[in-house]
Formats: structure tokens, C-alpha cells, sequence
């Protein structure tokens, strides 16, 4: 079974993306992140059955160093394979590459599971907001997307392990200023 490691936006965040988020909620052929139970995040890796009794201790120790921080959300895309994930792009910046990277080396013992769309040099930071969509779902989520959209700037809040589907949380971690 899958696991995400992912950063989960702040509360106000998640408000402030909310109705925007929500546009594509009646578009039949799709699911939104929140329909399967989970919140807007940016999700830095998923790994295939890690051991869990090494895994959550190392990832809880590595996200106690971080402190809260914002990313900008600039675009809309679709990630058009066998999933069409309809997202909210990430602006790179070396700031979240760095993050990323030093994600990976903490979790570096379990980089065999880890999928490759989430290896340092792979990775495409975005928000998904819908996902396992139609061809024709995806574009409708788009424009649903397109007719709200204004780019934004949005907190990080914690960092969250999450089993899916369906989704569960195994642990969170809230970020605090050190």
C-alpha cells in the first residue's frame, strides 16, 4: 500500500483555497482530494510499504526541524496519464528544492520504495485538487479551475504521513517557528 509524505497547507490556507478547490466537486468522473478524505498539500514523496516502525520515527525527527513557510500556487495543469491529475502548480524555488532534497536524504533508507515521480530531479511540486479524472473530466475540472483562479500565496502547516486509499493519517506533525 502507497504512502505520501506530504506538506499539508495551514488552516488558512486551506480556507482561503477552499472554494476555489471546490469547483470541480459535481464534474462527474473525477474525485477531489477532499472527496477522498484528505486535505490540500504538496506531497514531497510516496513509498510502497515502508516499514513503518523506522519510517514514521525518522520522518517525525526531520520534520521537527522544519518551521512554517509559504510557497506560491501560480498555475493550473493536468498531469494527463492513466490518472489525469488536475493540479494547482508550485513556483520552484531553491528554497523548496533544498527542502525536498533534504526530505529524501532523511528518508534516504527507504529510497528503493520511494516512487520515482518523487526522486530529487523528477519531482514537480503542485496541489492536487482532482484526481483519477476522464479525459473529458479533467478539462471540465480546468476551466472550473480557470474560472476561479487567481494565484496565491499559501502557508505550510505540517508535514503528514498518509496511507492511501483509502486515506488514513499514520502521523502528523505541526511546524512551529524554532
Amino acid at each position: 500500500m502507497p504512502f505520501t509524505v506530504q506538506l499539508d497547507l495551514d488552516a488558512e490556507a486551506e480556507a482561503s483555497l477552499g472554494a476555489v478547490a471546490e469547483a470541480p466537486a459535481g464534474i462527474p468522473g473525477l474525485a477531489t482530494v477532499r472527496q477522498l478524505g484528505d486535505v490540500h498539500h504538496i506531497s514531497l514523496a510516496i513509498y510502497d510499504d515502508p516499514p513503518l516502525e523506522q519510517f514514521v520515527p525518522a520522518l517525525a525527527a526531520f520534520a521537527e526541524t522544519l518551521a512554517p513557510f509559504e510557497v506560491r500556487l501560480a498555475s493550473i495543469g493536468i498531469f494527463a496519464d492513466t490518472t489525469n491529475v488536475v493540479f494547482l502548480g508550485v513556483v520552484v524555488t531553491d528554497a523548496l528544492l533544498a527542502l525536498h532534497r533534504q526530505t529524501h536524504a532523511a528518508l534516504g533508507a527507504f529510497r528503493e520504495s520511494c516512487w520515482d515521480y518523487y526522486a530529487p530531479d523528477a519531482w514537480v511540486p503542485h496541489v492536487s485538487v482532482a484526481l483519477d479524472a476522464t479525459d473529458a473530466a479533467a478539462q471540465a475540472a480546468a476551466a472550473a479551475l480557470l474560472a476561479r483562479w487567481t494565484p496565491m500565496t499559501v502557508g505550510i502547516g505540517g508535514v503528514r504521513l498518509v496511507r492511501f486509499r483509502p486515506v488514513s493519517t499514520i502521523c502528523k506533525v505541526s511546524l512551529t517557528r524554532h
